[in-house]
């Protein structure tokens, strides 16, 4: 995340390099580089200058024209051995630098052909550096591959590390709460605030801890499905290995309401159920696919009952190689409120709750090896459709015929 003053936006990239900016409550997606295909795609560091966005990239430095919200330019830099991974990027006066594992790349910010690598002179006497930063006629330059970042405000130079911070290569602040340190910054008024990846925004004044800030919301990046029942958002986390060997994902579905605000079931909530798929609701009452141990039920944030084989007389089977795992892949209420979802490995992959509580299920004539399902439809004729995984085709079912 990076900010520009004179455009008052903020810059903000992802490691699949999806970048977005944000500025006056708007976003602006540039999806060029996430697009396309590169190899060892990643972005680095972002320096900011005169409206321009500079990305430290492994296959070059990225410009983004930040008024223009558009990709200008990409520069290589390297010699004729090949071209080198940049790290970071600095602007001090007519000279742009590029912080590389061979060292220090420099040439004239005015250089029209900045994209030819011959433009680019290797400072002496560096060796790998991880990154670089400017302030006013001074340069700051990171040798350490312990070093997570560095910053530099009120002549106060910060380099973090995993979990500790060095404040002017004087001494070191620690504390407790420093588990993954990512950045550090100092502001005008000298609070230090700390960006620690499990334990939030930390802040500091005079060296002691005051509070720390963690926006609410899902408890895992990774998210399977997303679906919007009943005024309330489901993030599901499971997952698993292109149908096949389960993820055994145990932090459930993240779930935020009319509020913003967001609540969890996790393994324990959902009765030890792993890889949580898909949901389902109807009246406040939800049912979750998990791809390991069959369907949760819940209400009000509590377990009424997590149906599996035993319960709902074998409707719910097991993979025919194994007689604890049950592999559900999605659940959908028809119209009537019937409760409907697909089961992969099993003889009879089709099922139904109806809306009295009585368990079916339907076989569709194939052998179970191999046989697995993906997303389960009910279109305006009550007609079933199940996407077979890996390609293998359309399961359609009309429940009159």
């Amino acid at each position: 995340v990076a900010y520009s003053n004179k455009l008052k936006t903020i810059v903000i990239t992802y490691e699949n390099c999806n970048i977005d900016l944000l500025k006056e409550n708007q976003v602006i997606n540039i999806s060029d580089i996430k697009r396309k295909e590169i190899p060892n795609k990643l972005i680095n560091n972002i320096t900011i200058k005169d409206g321009m966005a500079y990305l430290s990239c492994p296959f070059g430095l990225v410009l983004v024209d930040l008024e223009e919200k558009e990709i200008k330019d990409t520069y290589h830099v390297g010699d004729s051995t090949g071209m080198y991974e940049i790290h970071g990027c600095a602007l001090l006066g007519d000279s742009i630098i590029a912080a590389t594992p061979k060292g220090l790349f420099c040439s004239n910010i005015n250089n029209p052909n900045l994209t030819d690598y011959n433009s680019w002179t290797l400072h002496e006497n560096t060796n790998n550096t991880n990154n670089i930063i400017s302030s006013g006629s001074e340069l700051f330059v990171d040798t350490s591959s312990f070093v997570t970042s560095i910053s530099y405000n009120n002549n106060t130079v910060l380099k973090t590390f995993t979990d500790s911070i060095s404040v002017n290569n004087t001494g070191f602040l620690t504390h407790s709460k420093f588990e993954n340190i990512k950045y550090a910054w100092i502001d005008n008024d000298a609070i230090i605030w700390v960006a620690d990846s499990i334990n939030g925004l930390l802040k500091f004044k005079n060296h002691e801890y005051q509070e720390s800030y963690i926006p609410d919301g899902p408890v895992r990046n990774d998210i399977y499905s997303l679906e919007f029942l009943e005024n309330r958002l489901y993030s599901c986390h499971g997952g698993h290995s292109n149908f096949s060997t389960s993820s055994l994902i145990t932090d459930g579905v993240s779930i935020k309401d009319q509020y913003d605000d967001w609540t969890n079931y996790d393994f324990y909530k959902l009765g030890n159920a792993r890889d949580i798929l898909e949901v389902a609701v109807r009246n406040g009452t939800e049912y979750f696919a998990s791809w390991y141990q069959g369907i949760p039920e819940m209400k009000d944030g509590k377990l009424i009952e997590k149906h599996g084989y035993s319960n709902t007389n074998g409707i719910l089977d097991t993979v025919w190689y194994l007689n604890n795992k049950i592999r559900v892949s999605d659940l959908k209420f028809d119209a009537d409120g019937n409760l409907w979802g697909l089961s992969s490995e099993v003889n009879r992959p089709l099922f139904v709750k109806t809306k009295n509580g009585d368990w079916y299920s339907f076989t569709i004539n194939q052998n179970q090896v191999g046989l697995f399902f993906d997303d389960l439809l009910i279109d305006s004729y009550n007609q079933h459709w199940g996407i077979m995984a890996r390609g293998a085709g359309v399961l359609v079912y009309n429940h009159n015929n």
